[in-house]
This record gives structure tokens, C-alpha cells and sequence, in this order.
């Protein structure tokens, strides 16, 4: 069940990435533009959402199957990381999601003197936005996927190999 969970997860998280849009040259008016002409802006954010649910499972299942283990302890820090991180995620990506698509769909319906408050609003919700995110890669992707790689290197129950990957990865 935790494979599935993961593996699904991950696909999922791949290819709705994939479909989101990633400017080169951030400008503020343009992503609103965009934003507001996507019809698939929330379903890519529904699919980010769902996709890091699976992932949660998958690590919560890693989490109780190294019970009684050497990297128990280790395992439950790293399960209170995920849940830390990943809540901060779930939140960046509904503001990005749900609460940039009617801000972009306000700024781009508001009258010439409404314009300038809209994107002033969506600006600061933009930055609350990435302050969020930024958080939840430091605590979810970098401290949490350390513990559970650190988890893996000390349980016998999984191949060592993927706990030094995971270190590695949450390290850097």
C-alpha cells in the first residue's frame, strides 16, 4: 500500500508540475493573465494536492513498518517533518491554486482604476505565497526526507541504498 501510495504520488506530483506553468521571467501582470485564461489551473492544483496526500500515505506507512526498529525514533521525527512541511505545502498550493485564480480572475474583470489595488492584493499574496512554499521545502523536502532516509539506513526492513539517496537529497 505505502509503494502504491508513493509511486502514484510521485507520478502524479511529475506530471502536474509538468503541466504547471514555470515563467523564466517572473512578471506579475503576465502570470495573472495566464492564470485567469487556464482552465486547468485548479485541477492541476487539485492534482498537486491529491498527489501530496498519496505521498504523506506512503511515508506514514514507512513511519509504522519501522516500528520496534533502531530508526523508530528517528521515524516519528521524521513523520511530525513531513506533516509540518507538507501542511505548509498543502497551504501554498490552495493559495496558488484557489485563491490566485479569483485574485487573477478579479484583476483581470476590474475596471482601469481597479486595477492597480487588484494587483497590489495579488502581489502580496504572491509573496505570503512563496514565503509559505519556501518553508515547506526547507521542513517537508530537506529535514523530513533526511529523517526518513536516516530512518532507512537504520531499519533493516528497507535497502539501505535508498536511505543514503534520500540523506542526500534532503541535504541538499
Amino acid at each position: 500500500l505505502g509503494g502504491v501510495s508513493g509511486v502514484a504520488g510521485a507520478v502524479l506530483a511529475f506530471v502536474a508540475n509538468g503541466l504547471h506553468p514555470h515563467p523564466d521571467d517572473f512578471h506579475l501582470e503576465a502570470l495573472l493573465q495566464g492564470i485567469a485564461q487556464s482552465t486547468a489551473w485548479s485541477v492541476i492544483h487539485l492534482t498537486l494536492i491529491f498527489a501530496l496526500l498519496l505521498i504523506f500515505a506512503a511515508l506514514l506507512v514507512v513511519t509504522l513498518t519501522t516500528e520496534g526498529e533502531p530508526g523508530a525514533t528517528v521515524a516519528r521525527f521524521a513523520c511530525l517533518a513531513a506533516l509540518l512541511g507538507g501542511t505548509l505545502m498543502l497551504v501554498s498550493t490552495a493559495m496558488d491554486g484557489f485563491a490566485m485564480n479569483q485574485l487573477a480572475w478579479a484583476w483581470s474583470t476590474a475596471t482601469l482604476a481597479e486595477k492597480a489595488s487588484a494587483l497590489r492584493i495579488a502581489s502580496a499574496l504572491e509573496s505570503a505565497q512563496y514565503a509559505v512554499y519556501s518553508l515547506s521545502v526547507a521542513i517537508f523536502l530537506g529535514l523530513g526526507i533526511f529523517l526518513y532516509g536516516s530512518t532507512t539506513v537504520l531499519s533493516s526492513g528497507y535497502p539501505r541504498v535508498l536511505g543514503w539517496l534520500a540523506m542526500l537529497s534532503g541535504a541538499g
